[in-house]
């Protein structure tokens, strides 16, 4: 008899529906065990059932993807572009004009020539008569002409100390002279005379000027 359930319950419910009645079969027969089989069968499908659902539970759980790892992104810090400062235009000063200084002329000491005393003869006192004027860097001279026949020459004399003269100018027509070897702080004395054929010597007036 036990054979004969197996035999059913293996075509039917297969191997592992005989290994959890087979026990029972020995002592039941007939109808009755085929009723258990039917209630174990249900018990089975149960199993089944929820085999299938933790089946279902491991594939979801399989189903999940592997936590990845993922890689830090380098931050690339973006480099700042120079700011181009402007440089401002530089305003127009206006140069101040300096006047240079002007150099004085440093004029040489003049050097007279040591001059004599004159040994001359007076002449009328509209002959000869010398007039002076000055300015700055001169004395202008003229006299007026000798009356005698026998002239060869006029000359001019100066002297720095008012006693010993030096011959400054001659010429046999010479009325007039500009004399510019002056400087300050001196006091010159000029005589106009004539020369004679005979050698004698005629003079006019003396004219004194001042600086």
């Amino acid at each position: 008899m036990s054979n004969i359930i197996t035999t059913i319950l293996s075509s039917k419910f297969g191997f592992g529906a005989v290994v959890a009645v087979s026990s029972v079969a020995v002592a039941t027969a007939g109808y009755v065990g085929y009723t258990y089989v039917t209630s174990n069968n249900q018990e089975d499908k149960k199993q089944e059932t929820q085999v299938s659902e933790n089946a279902a539970d491991d594939n979801q759980l399989t189903a999940i993807d592997p936590v990845t790892e993922s890689t830090p992104t380098a931050t690339v810090e973006a480099t700042p572009e120079p700011t181009s400062e402007t440089t401002p235009e530089p305003t127009n000063v206006p140069t101040q004009m300096q006047t240079p200084t002007p150099t004085p002329t440093v004029k040489p000491t003049l050097i007279y020539p040591a001059g004599q005393p004159l040994s001359y003869n007076s002449t009328d006192p509209d002959e000869l008569a010398l007039s002076a004027s000055r300015n700055s860097t001169s004395v202008s001279l003229s006299w007026t002409n000798c009356k005698s026949n026998n002239l060869s020459y006029y000359v001019l004399y100066k002297s720095i100390d008012g006693t010993n003269f030096f011959e400054i100018a001659r010429g046999g027509n010479l009325k007039s002279y500009m004399d510019t070897n002056v400087e300050a702080g001196r006091t010159y004395t000029y005589i106009a005379c004539s020369r004679e054929n005979d050698g004698s010597l005629w003079c006019g007036n003396k004219r004194q000027v001042s600086y």
